[in-house]
C-alpha cells in the first residue's frame, strides 16, 4: 500500500512538473531539440521550429531560423512573414539580418539601406551582426549597389578606420578595400582607386584578381597599355588560382568572370 502511494505521488509530481512548464519553456525545448538533432533545412528541424512557435508565438529565435530556411529555399513569402515577425519582436537583433537578405538575395539596395540605417553602430554588438562585421561595411556595399559612390566611400572609410584587424576577417577587410576602390573608379578618381587596389594586394591574397583587373582598366584609361597588359595577365593567374571576389550562395556585387578578363586582354592586344 505504501509503495503504491509513493508511486502515485511520484507520478503526480512528474505531471505537475510538466504541466507547470511555461509556453516559452516548451518552445525552447522544441527549438533546442530541432537545432541539436536535425540538419539545417531538414524537415525534422522545420517541424520542430514550427512546433516551438505553436507553443509560444513570440519565440523569435524559431521565427528567425525558419526565415533563414525559407530564404535559402527561395520561398520568399514565407521568409518575409517570419523575418518580419522577428523584427517586430526585436528590431535591434534582426533588422541587420533582414537588410543583409535584401542586399544579397533581393539586390534591393534601398530596403537594405533602410534597415542598416535604422540602427546606430552602438546599438548592436559586433558578434550579433551578419558575419560579425560592422554596419558601416554593409552600408558601403549597399550604397555601392545603389550607385551612391560618395556615401559608399564614406561608409567603407568609416569601417576601415574603426575596424579591429585582429577580430575582423581578412576577407571582409580586403573586400572593403576592393569596393572602396571600385566606388572611386566609378567616380573617375583613378589615383585614389589605384591606392585602394594596391593596399588590397599588399594586405592579402583575397580578391587579387579583381584588384589587378581594375588596375588594368585604370592603366588602359591612362593609355599605359604595357602596364595594363601586365596587370591583366596577373589577374588571370590570380583568377585561375581562385583568388577573386565571390560568395558561396549568390552572385556577389561587381563579380568578375573569366570572360571579363579575356575580353579586356583581347582589347589590349589589338
Amino acid at each position: 500500500m505504501v509503495k503504491l502511494l509513493i508511486s502515485c505521488l511520484n507520478l503526480s509530481l512528474l505531471l505537475c512538473l510538466f504541466s507547470c512548464k511555461t509556453d516559452q519553456d516548451k518552445a525552447k525545448e522544441a527549438y533546442n531539440f530541432g537545432m541539436h538533432y536535425f540538419e539545417e533545412g531538414s524537415v525534422g528541424r522545420v517541424n520542430a521550429l514550427i512546433r516551438a512557435l505553436e507553443c509560444d508565438t513570440s519565440f523569435t529565435p524559431a521565427a528567425f531560423e525558419l526565415a533563414n530556411t525559407y530564404l535559402k529555399r527561395g520561398l520568399l513569402q514565407q521568409w518575409r512573414s517570419y523575418i518580419n515577425q522577428a523584427v517586430m519582436s526585436d528590431s535591434v537583433q534582426y533588422l541587420p539580418f533582414r537588410g543583409y537578405a535584401y542586399l544579397w538575395y533581393f539586390k534591393d539596395y534601398k530596403k537594405a539601406l533602410s534597415d542598416f540605417n535604422s540602427l546606430k553602430n552602438s546599438d548592436v554588438k559586433l558578434t550579433k551582426l551578419p558575419e560579425a562585421v560592422n554596419l558601416n561595411y554593409w552600408r558601403g556595399i549597399a550604397y555601392l549597389g545603389a550607385e551612391n559612390y560618395r556615401q559608399s566611400v564614406a561608409s567603407f572609410s568609416a569601417f576601415l578606420q574603426t575596424t579591429n584587424t585582429q577580430s575582423t576577417a581578412k576577407q571582409n577587410i580586403a573586400t572593403a578595400y576592393l569596393y572602396r576602390g571600385i566606388a572611386l573608379y566609378k567616380m573617375k578618381a583613378y589615383k585614389k582607386a589605384r591606392n585602394n587596389f594596391s593596399k588590397l594586394l599588399e594586405y592579402s591574397t583575397f580578391n587579387q584578381a579583381d584588384a589587378f583587373y581594375y588596375l588594368a582598366l585604370i592603366a588602359k584609361q591612362e593609355r599605359a597599355i604595357h602596364v595594363a597588359r601586365k596587370h591583366i595577365n596577373s589577374a588571370l593567374v590570380a583568377y585561375k588560382a581562385g583568388h577573386y571576389n565571390k560568395r558561396p550562395d549568390v552572385e556577389t556585387l561587381h563579380q568578375i568572370y573569366l570572360e571579363d578578363l579575356l575580353h579586356l586582354k583581347n582589347q589590349l592586344t589589338l
